[in-house]
């Protein structure tokens, strides 16, 4: 709950919303585990994930539809230095 805020916030109902969907969203989780996402890890300096797996790990995740597949892909490769 924010506290001290004006009334004419114009991001209180944006807080607001975000914070139900994240309660849903735990709450379904909570009820079916087996849909939870697996973040990958490793032992950071032991190993590395590829480009290609991080690029198809965040596709899957992000459920990226394929008019904006290309998009990210760039985006992707830019921040990977590429």
């Amino acid at each position: 709950m924010v506290r001290n805020c004006p009334i004419d916030d114009p991001y209180r109902e944006m807080r607001e919303r975000i914070i139900h969907e994240t309660e849903r969203y735990l709450e379904e989780l909570l009820r079916h585990p087996e849909r939870a996402v697996r973040i990958p890890t490793v032992v950071v300096g032991r190993a590395v994930f590829t480009p290609q797996y991080a690029r198809a790990f965040w596709s899957s995740v992000l459920d990226v539809s394929a008019v904006a597949r290309p998009r990210l892909l760039r985006w992707w490769d830019r921040r990977m230095g590429r």
